[in-house]
């Protein structure tokens, strides 16, 4: 990508606030009658896609992501059936916001293959997986294929590595932060919030990812 707008970290949400908005998305999952599918016309490509996202202010960050099957490309209007999130402590401490995002974003890729497969052989051919990301870290750790800074985790970055020069992960799409579905189950106060309710109602992605990487 061209160009790169990092957005600032937030404060570390109150472990009860987070499991209240978990919690929220979960209630608002189970009621079928308020939750509209949308189907898409047409035979197209479909893939699994997680939205990845991690805050940190203390030793354990906490970490996040949205699952969902993706009809079409990643853009404005696409259909996005959610199948999972998780919000969580970092089991193991972390020296910074880019470890913390590191972790998340290999805890979804672990999620993402499991979903994938098991969906390859439900529907009889092959679902590519997708994470959507808006770490600087973990993007110039990849692009650049330096190690990470954090010893701790250099692990965790060889295993994403691995995972994408072996096909495993189909794509690894950076975005700007303010358009990361992941941002609301690591943040309260995050901007996201309306836009990820939405998704879940509407089943169709409402942010031009383009658009965004320009303003």
């Amino acid at each position: 990508m061209t160009q790169a707008i990092f957005s600032k970290r937030g404060p570390s949400p109150p472990v009860k606030d987070i499991v209240t908005q978990v919690n929220l998305l979960k209630l608002l999952k189970r009621r079928g009658s308020v939750l509209k599918f949308a189907r898409q016309n047409g035979e197209m490509q479909c893939g699994i896609v997680l939205f990845c996202n991690a805050s940190h202010s203390t030793d354990h960050g906490q970490l996040g992501f949205v699952a969902g099957m993706l009809f079409g490309d990643l853009s404005l209007d696409s259909v996005f059936h959610t199948m999972s999130w998780s919000s969580h402590k970092s089991r193991r401490p972390v020296k910074s916001i880019g470890s913390a995002e590191i972790l998340t974003s290999g805890e979804a890729i672990e999620e993402g293959k499991v979903l994938a497969k098991a969906y390859s052989k439900l529907l009889g051919f092959e679902i590519g997986l997708w994470i959507v990301f808006d770490s600087k870290d973990l993007y110039g750790t990849l692009s650049t294929c330096r190690n990470a800074s954090d010893r701790s985790i250099r692990g965790d970055v060889s295993v994403i590595r691995f995972d994408f020069e072996t096909k495993k992960i189909e794509r690894m799409v950076w975005v700007p932060g303010k358009c990361n579905y992941g941002d609301p189950l690591t943040k309260t106060d995050s901007p996201m919030v309306d836009a990820l309710q939405n998704l879940l109602y509407s089943g169709r992605i409402s942010i031009d990812f383009e658009v965004a990487l320009l303003n």
